[in-house]
């Protein structure tokens, strides 16, 4: 993830992400107070990935952080499935998914499922990515 979520989980009454190794992609110095478990990696993508595949995880990896880290993980073919969530709330404007000049990236539907309070999740594989040593996002 990247510094900003990181710092928003400092700021919540409880840790968001207890007992999770956290790989966090930050040219910038975190702040103080920041759990034992969370691992400056690297100012890059391409240093990110190569910390995390050689920490040889056994499980997917999550990655959150906004559309310049998504589609920096997208150019590395690093990310064979995307989770989305729709939230219901009308902002007006907004950050676009993708920045301008974006590759179009083919999905394939894998899940669906709608909360109570109306948010929706939706699951996708990359339809023309993913492998070995790719990360969830």
């Amino acid at each position: 993830m990247g510094r900003v979520p990181v710092e928003a989980g400092l700021q919540a009454s409880t840790w968001p992400w207890p007992g999770k190794q956290i790989y966090v992609l930050t040219s910038q110095p975190l702040p103080e107070g920041i759990p034992a478990d969370v691992v400056v990696a690297d100012a890059t993508p391409v240093g990110l990935l190569e910390k995390l595949r050689a920490a040889d995880l056994r499980r997917d990896a999550f990655l959150l952080g906004g559309q310049r880290t998504l589609h920096a993980f997208l150019e590395l073919r690093a990310i064979d499935r995307l989770e989305l969530l729709v939230l219901p709330v009308i902002l007006g404007e907004g950050v676009p998914f993708c920045p301008p000049g974006s590759e179009r990236v083919a999905l394939e539907l894998d899940d669906c499922h709608a909360f109570e309070d109306g948010t929706l999740r939706t699951t996708y594989r990359l339809a023309d990515r993913g492998g070995e040593g790719s990360v969830r996002a």
